[in-house]
Formats: C-alpha cells, structure tokens, sequence
C-alpha cells in the first residue's frame, strides 16, 4: 500500500488546479477547430500553448516546487506566461467560436475589438510579471478589464437585438 505525504498530497492539489486552468481553454481551442475552420490555425495555437503550460507547470510543481515568495524562477515566470497565454487564447477561442456568417457587422465589430482588448489586457498582464514593481498602470488594466467585460456582456445582448431588428 502506498502512503503519501503531505508535500505529496500539495502537489497533487497544485497540479488539480494548473490542469483544471489548463483544460476549458484547450477544449477552447477544440471547439474553434470544429467550429470554425477558416481560424482553426488559432485553435491548434491554443491547444499548444496549453499543452506548454501544462508541461511546464508540472515540471515546477514536481520537481521544482513552487515558491510562495513571488517569481523568482525563469521556470516560474514562463509558467505563468504560459497559463495567462492559454486562459487568454482560451477566451479568444470561445469569442471566435460564436462568430456567425449572417451576423451584423456592428456584431462583429464588437467582438473583434473585445478579442483586440483582451489582447491588450494579455500583454499588460505579461508586463506586469515580468517586470517588478509597479511599472504598469492600474488604471491601464482597469480600463482594459471594463472594456473587455463590457464585450463579453453586451456582445450576446447585441446579436440578440440585431436578429430581432432584422426580422
């Protein structure tokens, strides 16, 4: 019979979390490919960025273990770079997923643009690691968030009037 210890059962919880962060944006990315095949490359992209952060996360929590002390490791900052990357590939994935042919160009607009802020909201996020400090604004990602949130909120909203006004 095989005992773990506490260090062991942590781990196991850590790795838990990082893939269940990991797996909704990768079938993400699945449901892009199927979806959409005209952006499927994006899919595969998402796919594969999670599949690095996975790997990547379990090589820092197994053998590395992770530091409560911030990101002090070249492993550690690429790990999380890699987990914002597919959460924001993820996201991207799901936006573009619900793109239809027949929708109002004001539809489209409105998603390309969220797609477009949570971009900026990504490389602000990789900013804000990456450098110690606080070298970007908070007003920056505070705005960059509204926006983004405002997106995601009105963009269903938004198909929905324009359908009902076409018909």
């Amino acid at each position: 019979m095989f005992r773990f210890d506490n260090e062991a059962y942590g781990k196991a919880l850590e790795s838990a979390v990082f893939l269940s962060f990991i797996s909704l944006p990768v079938a993400a990315g699945a449901n892009l490919i199927a979806r959409q095949p005209g952006i499927a490359p994006f899919g595969y992209l998402t796919i594969l960025v999670g599949a690095v952060a996975l790997l990547l996360s379990a090589d820092l929590i197994w053998l590395q273990g992770l530091s409560i002390e911030g990101l002090g490791t070249t492993l550690e900052r690429w790990t999380w770079y890699m987990l914002i990357a597919t959460l924001a590939s993820g996201v991207a994935s799901m936006l573009l997923a619900g793109h239809d042919g027949d929708d109002a160009n004001i539809v489209k607009l409105v998603r390309g643009m969220t797609v477009f802020v949570l971009f900026g909201l990504f490389v602000a996020i990789i900013e804000e690691i990456r450098v110690h400090g606080q070298d970007v604004d908070p007003y920056l990602l505070g705005a960059l968030s509204v926006f983004f949130v405002l997106g995601v909120l009105v963009l269903p909203l938004l198909r929905i009037v324009t359908v009902e006004a076409g018909s």
